[in-house]
């Protein structure tokens, strides 16, 4: 009877760890669907800044487009700076 009630103690102990680890688990799995939306909204805003700056200078040159390159630049410059911004933090 006590060699039962000493492998019944040792169970919980490992049922206890084998919760932890699940937290644990869980945890990790949240946090690098986090990272991954991360990565691909920073890929998506390089991308379009980038293709902003390479139109900009073809609006520049426009009669009357001055204006709207220069938007397109700002913009595009904006967007580079917030896809860079999560890669730094890391």
């Amino acid at each position: 009877m006590e060699r039962l009630d000493q492998i019944c103690a040792e169970l919980k102990a490992y049922e206890g760890k084998y919760h932890d680890q699940r937290v644990e688990i869980a945890t990790l799995t949240v946090e690098q669907r986090k990272s991954r939306w991360i990565e691909i909204l920073a890929t998506v805003c390089l991308s379009l800044g980038s293709a902003g700056i390479g139109a900009a200078p073809s609006y520049l040159g426009l009669a009357g487009g001055t204006t709207l390159g220069l938007v397109l630049a700002a913009a595009s410059a904006v967007l580079i700076v917030v896809g860079i911004a999560p890669r730094m933090s890391k």
